[in-house]
């Protein structure tokens, strides 16, 4: 199954890791944004949007405007 995660994309149940709240994961002293200074690995950048959450697969990492619980809801269908 397939799940809409804005921005025009689509990502297979199978390869989702998970869906955490943007402010969350990537708030400016945010213990996982210092992990991702540790590695110099950048997190998700903003969009336009008002990103919610970030979406990560076993392929990438990336933002959505879509509320998490939004999304969770429609990986449970």
């Amino acid at each position: 199954m397939y799940i809409h995660t804005g921005n025009s994309r689509i990502v297979f149940q199978q390869d989702l890791i998970g869906i955490f709240n943007y402010n969350l994961f990537c708030g400016e002293l945010s213990e996982n944004n210092l992990k991702f200074r540790e590695r110099n690995v950048q997190p998700p950048k903003k969009s336009r949007e008002r990103n919610q959450s970030i979406i990560v697969t076993d392929r990438e990492v990336f933002s959505s405007p879509i509320s998490p619980l939004t999304l969770a809801g429609r990986s449970k269908k």
